[in-house]
């Protein structure tokens, strides 16, 4: 210590900068740590195919034709192998053109942005590699936190050594967004030019590859100007690699590609889908991801009756003044076929066919009926059709004519109204409206008189199941 004799202040000095600089390293290392803290783990290799995919409804008609999906749509698992090499090429070219060569995380990439954006005082370039685009993809948040980003690099080394370059190329084609709703290559590639991926022109896979920096910006159908510019980029990019020949490029640029027109869809299906998600949710408890749901809709029948049903409203609605219509077409197994809840889903989403309450009318007779028979009256039993008055109510027939002695079969073919008000009566109400329960009626009715003659309100779907459930009782 004699060096610092009669020389306090470099003593000290000295002292103070290592205790600087021992409280920096411990500060430095408590700020890495932190970087990691609550850092999620990566889901084994089995399970990366589904990590954090957002649930989905697909509906199939009764022929296995597909009908609509609700929720993001994602392609059919697409293989690497089954591509034309000029596909997986234009992704690498536009997104991460030294893929072979890093460990998950580009550091070159990295210092090289860092300095462009350095140079220009603002955030100009990035350097996401592909599998760090994948991890984010699927285990991290969208924020834009140095923390994110420093789990997304540690994260993206650790999945480069779980799975292969072929396979985390694979995955990413399978789960990147491209926009309006789809996720991957597969439904990407069916949506924009309804064609399997294995069937893609280099200049529609390019024009793809354009989508994964900007899905909404760029969206095809919206943007075609804009994709097209970043085309070039990834056609000129892709040449620079060795991947295709200046031929090549110069042919897919000046391509005129056409996009699939989107599916015609019958306005009706709205009201359908809506009508078997509810049902769904009542059956279960908990919606499983990529639900598929078979209907026994027929897709034709359906565009038959919406157009014939459309045809009638168009030529009577307005002599008749009425503004909407409802319709149910079920077979004798119980299936509806087709179903029309409105003119219009896209103004209205009321379904007047499973929402809309209306009076039975004669249609509820046949069910005061069979709560006679189950009751033990017999169909040749014989009542009496006459004025009659139950508290106060006199119904009367729509003829107001009255038949005298008739047998119970005669009374519900002729839709007599006073013989139905008085078996009502001697079998009893409530009687009635639990032999309604059982054929399925799920309205809240109440016990008064004029239930025999259909006065309570019930729905054309409760109506149309009630009749199918009947039918199929019914001795043939």
């Amino acid at each position: 210590m004699g060096i610092f004799r009669g020389r306090p202040i470099l003593k000290w000095g000295l002292i103070t900068s290592f205790v600087l600089a021992v409280i920096g390293l411990i500060a430095a290392w408590l700020f890495w740590q932190s970087l990691y803290r609550g850092m999620p783990t990566l889901p084994a290799t089995a399970e990366l195919w589904d990590a954090n995919r957002e649930a989905a409804i697909e509906y199939v008609d009764r022929n296995g034709k597909t009908i609509a999906i609700r929720g993001p749509r994602y392609g059919r698992a697409v293989s690497i192998d089954e591509l034309p090499p000029h596909v997986p090429r234009a992704f690498l070219a536009a997104e991460d053109k030294r893929f072979y060569q890093h460990d998950g995380a580009d550091t070159q990439a990295m210092v090289r942005a860092a300095w462009s954006n350095v140079i220009s005082g603002r955030t100009v370039s990035g350097a996401s590699t592909i599998t760090q685009q994948l991890v984010k993809n699927l285990v991290l948040s969208p924020e834009q936190t140095l923390k994110r980003k420093a789990q997304e690099i540690r994260l993206a080394r650790q999945l480069e050594e779980q799975l292969s370059k072929s396979e985390i190329l694979e995955l990413y084609l399978n789960r990147v967004y491209f926009g309006s709703g789809f996720y991957g290559l597969g439904a990407a590639s069916r949506f924009y030019f309804g064609k399997d991926p294995k069937d893609l022109t280099l200049a529609e896979a390019s024009l793809l590859a354009t989508l994964p920096k900007a899905p909404s910006r760029l969206a095809l159908d919206n943007n075609m100007e804009g994709a097209r510019q970043r085309q070039a980029y990834v056609l000129t990019e892709m040449l620079q690699a060795g991947f295709i020949t200046p031929e090549s490029a110069q042919i897919a640029i000046s391509s005129d590609v056409t996009l699939s027109p989107d599916p015609e869809q019958d306005p009706q299906f709205g009201y359908i889908l809506d009508a078997v998600t509810e049902r769904a949710n009542e059956l279960l408890p908990e919606l499983p991801d990529d639900l598929v749901v078979t209907l026994t809709i027929d897709s034709e029948l359906q565009t038959k009756v919406s157009a014939a049903l459309e045809a009638r409203m168009s030529e009577e609605s307005e002599e008749a003044q009425v503004e909407q219509t409802a319709a149910g077409l079920m077979n004798r197994e119980g299936h509806i076929l087709a179903l029309y809840g409105g003119r219009d889903y896209t103004e209205n989403q009321f379904n007047r066919a499973t929402q809309a309450r209306r009076q039975p009318g004669s249609a509820f007779k046949p069910f005061v009926y069979a709560a006679a028979l189950e009751d033990g009256i017999s169909p040749y039993d014989v009542r009496i059709d006459q004025p009659v008055t139950i508290d106060d109510w006199s119904p009367k027939n729509f003829s107001r004519v009255y038949m005298g002695p008739v047998t119970i079969s005669e009374a519900l073919r002729d839709s007599l109204n006073t013989v139905a008000a008085l078996l009502a009566q001697e079998t009893s109400i409530e009687t009635v409206i639990a032999t309604a329960r059982k054929f399925g009626i799920s309205a809240d009715m109440q016990p008064f008189p004029s239930i025999a003659l259909g006065s309570q309100e019930v729905t054309l779907w409760d109506l149309t199941c009630l009749w199918s459930v009947y039918d199929r009782r019914a001795p043939s």
